[in-house]
């Protein structure tokens, strides 16, 4: 039976990150949460509980490249048709995040404490590991300097390394796709049945 094949466009794998991106974050920050109160308490008594944390965050940041492989091969996403379409579909989600962190640093700098508390406060369960990342870096001083750019350089990871942590998984996945269903691998220079 022959199926219409759906084209992968950026639209769909914008919106495929954005889903996943939220669904890892919602089941995420509960847990990341009561980790947190519970590392709080351990942070007292002894070190290994940074080590618990940053495990945590990893596994959260590894999520991103195991959901972008199986999205793309359980919709059979094509690989990107250019070098452009390639790069764009991993751009267009960084700049998403990249506006949303300028929000929060730009509104702290003008004063606007509301409007940056709230964009925060919003990234919690929108976007936890991102800032369980930022969290960790500031509370352990890993990544603060006396000038700061250190801060914008997590800042600056924190939004990039969700969505390129997808788009390599879904490259990869994409790559993968071309297995039967028995799991042998199908040549694409052979002609296929239709």
């Amino acid at each position: 039976m022959n199926q219409g094949k759906l084209r992968t466009t950026q639209t769909r794998r914008f919106c495929a990150f954005a889903l996943n991106h939220f669904l890892i974050s919602v089941v995420s920050a509960p847990l990341g949460l009561l980790l947190f109160v519970g590392w709080v308490e351990l942070l007292e008594t002894t070190e290994a509980a940074w080590w618990i944390a940053i495990a945590f965050d990893a596994c959260l940041m590894l999520a991103y490249a195991l959901a972008g492989a199986w999205v793309a091969r359980k919709q059979r996403w094509e690989p990107p048709r250019s070098i452009w379409a390639a790069l764009w579909s991993l751009v267009a989600p960084m700049l998403v995040a990249w506006a949303w962190e300028a929000l929060v640093l730009v509104g702290a700098d003008l004063e606007w404490v509301t409007v940056s508390y709230y964009a925060l406060m919003v990234a919690v369960p929108l976007a936890f590991p991102s800032f369980l990342f930022v969290l960790l870096g500031l509370m352990g001083g890993i990544w603060w300097g006396e000038g700061g750019w250190e801060f914008y350089l997590m800042a600056f990871l924190a939004g990039g390394l969700p969505p390129l942590l997808f788009w390599l998984g879904s490259l990869w996945g994409t790559k993968n796709r071309r297995e039967g269903e028995d799991g042998t691998k199908k040549d694409p220079s052979l002609p296929q049945k239709r």
